[in-house]
């Protein structure tokens, strides 16, 4: 399986986020904030597959740390989270709240069309 890094502020949603990609297989990794993040993504250069970020962080915008976590990270996809009220341009993106299974589903995909490109 996979190791994914989950980036959102809140941490109900980094906790339920962990819990149902554990129980897929995954190895995840959590984060409140992009310093955090890019943290994790420099200690394990080349080891992460996915980054599941919030558009909106409280120190940088999702896009910016996706930008900066690709340096250490080259071939990671990324997979925005954005609340309901949010208007966001970006394709790959969830909707908050998120329902498990749709979670489950853009991971999938995201892996498999990563795989496909590697």
């Amino acid at each position: 399986m996979a190791a994914i890094l989950v980036v959102d502020e809140d941490d109900m949603v980094r906790q339920l986020m962990r819990r149902v990609l554990e129980t897929c297989g995954h190895t995840v990794f959590t984060s409140p904030n992009g310093f955090r993040a890019m943290l994790v993504c420099e200690e394990r250069p080349g080891a992460l597959a996915l980054l599941v970020c919030a558009t909106q962080l409280p120190d940088m915008l999702g896009l910016e740390l996706a930008r900066l976590a690709r340096s250490p990270q080259p071939t990671m996809s990324v997979l925005f989270l954005a609340r309901a009220s949010e208007s966001t341009p970006m394709l790959d993106t969830l909707r908050r709240p998120v329902r498990c299974g749709e979670l489950i589903a853009q991971v999938e995909e995201r892996l498999r069309a990563r795989d496909v490109s590697l």
